[in-house]
């Protein structure tokens, strides 16, 4: 269980860098664009409207589940603070 606790650590308290946010908005936009062609395409096959509002409201909830956590993925590149300096 110490395995994935260090892991998981993120997650609890919504830690993202910079290029965290930076790929998390490139994945939400590939994930929607392609989840809005392959319904498009699949309405047109199927010629129901009803498919095409199926796939993209399960792609929307697979960008859900891959963008809203705060995944350890999106925190690789930590800031290192520099410190501050006082006026005496």
């Amino acid at each position: 269980m110490d395995l994935f606790s260090g892991n998981l650590e993120p997650l609890k308290g919504g830690i993202i860098d910079f290029h965290g946010q930076m790929l998390c908005t490139m994945l939400i936009y590939g994930i929607a664009v392609a989840g809005a062609v392959a319904g498009v395409v699949a309405g047109y096959q199927f010629q129901d409207f009803g498919v095409t509002m199926k796939c993209v409201a399960g792609t929307a909830l697979l960008a859900l589940a891959v963008c809203a956590p705060s995944w350890p993925i999106y925190c690789r590149n930590k800031i290192k603070w520099k410190m501050a300096k006082h006026k005496d």
